[in-house]
């Protein structure tokens, strides 16, 4: 499979959702259905000019750019995007073919990341048969929800948002943990300005010193409302091609969530996917970006992690915005019901 002729692009399902959001997880889920073939992150390497914040109506100028992009991300087969842990069974390849594509995967550990990186593992797919589903699980591309969905009219989109104080204090985690290599988003300064600059950013009438004065946990509640607020409303003029999830209630219900998801993506029931599901809720798995957690603890660890005085700093941004609403009214509600 090269390129991304029409058939690759029809009824390719997005899953969309800011670092650290349960993106992953969910990919994953999508994945262990046999007619899935899962693309984790093809836009994270992907070379172009095409912006990271890109407004819809600016999306015919970029057209061009827009194209080659997906050109790029759809047919990026690199290790890293096509071997993402676990691996499932593929109805689509015989089990031949399926050993010796988890051999390259296997191999390709052994090289160098910037081969890595370049090497492109085939899909082996068995001959004659039918189009497959392309899941393409991003945390790059929230910016681009509405231009993306444009350009891939026949798309389903899944919008994952996760409450901010849980979204902040895992990538805290991450990064006392040393799991990554680039700064804090609250210190990516170049990202920070292209927010302040959008429509949003200026409705709140934010500036970049403005944030620079700001704590670090307040700048990240920033990030969360102005790439949120864009996405929600690309979004609700999307329906019904896209769906909104809340990660707290696809932890709460990740079975009934599933399914529903699985409904509107117009795939079927599988016992693969239910395996995983049980597989994946009952450990207490330590690991950091692994998709084996306890989802409920999972969603709620963020309690017994941030200092009460950065929680009320988050909420007192998020409070402000649109996109708290989706995910602070129900914790007001019962905040309220405790106290009476």
């Amino acid at each position: 499979m090269s390129g991304s002729p029409l058939s690759v692009r029809k009824g390719l399902i997005l899953i969309l959702g800011l670092p650290r959001s349960g993106t992953s997880w969910l990919g994953k889920v999508f994945d262990s259905h046999p007619d899935v073939s899962y693309l984790h992150e093809p836009d994270k390497h992907v070379q172009g000019e095409l912006p990271l914040l890109l407004p819809v109506e600016r999306s015919a100028e970029e057209r061009e750019e827009t194209e080659i992009f997906l050109d790029k991300v759809l047919a990026n087969r690199s290790p890293a995007v096509t071997g993402k842990r676990p691996v499932f069974s593929k109805s689509y390849r015989s089990c031949p073919r399926e050993l010796l594509r988890r051999s390259l995967l296997l191999a390709s550990r052994a090289l160098p990341r910037p081969q890595a990186l370049s090497l492109q593992i085939p899909d082996l797919i068995d001959p004659g048969r039918a189009a497959l589903r392309i899941v393409w699980k991003s945390i790059n591309s929230v910016g681009r929800l509405g231009a993306l969905a444009r350009a891939l009219p026949r798309s389903h989109i899944v919008l994952l948002v996760r409450h901010p104080c849980g979204q902040i204090a895992s990538i805290l985690r991450g990064h006392a943990a040393g799991k990554f290599a680039h700064a804090l988003p609250s210190e990516q300064y170049r990202v920070l300005e292209a927010l302040v600059k959008t429509d949003r950013g200026r409705a709140h009438g934010l500036t970049l010193a403005s944030l620079r004065a700001l704590q670090p946990v307040e700048r990240m509640a920033w990030r969360w409302v102005l790439f949120l607020e864009k996405a929600l409303e690309e979004a609700a003029g999307l329906a019904p091609s896209c769906r909104v999830l809340r990660y707290e209630d696809l932890c709460a219900h990740p079975m009934e969530q599933t399914r529903d998801l699985f409904a509107f993506a117009d795939l079927d029931w599988h016992p693969q996917t239910e395996h995983f599901l049980h597989d994946s809720t009952k450990s207490d798995g330590t690991e950091y970006f692994g998709v084996r957690k306890h989802p409920q603890r999972s969603a709620s660890r963020w309690q017994g992690e941030l200092a009460e005085e950065d929680v009320q700093r988050i909420l007192a941004i998020v409070r402000r915005s649109p996109a708290g609403r989706l995910v602070l009214d129900d914790e007001e509600a019962r905040r309220q019901d405790a106290t009476g």
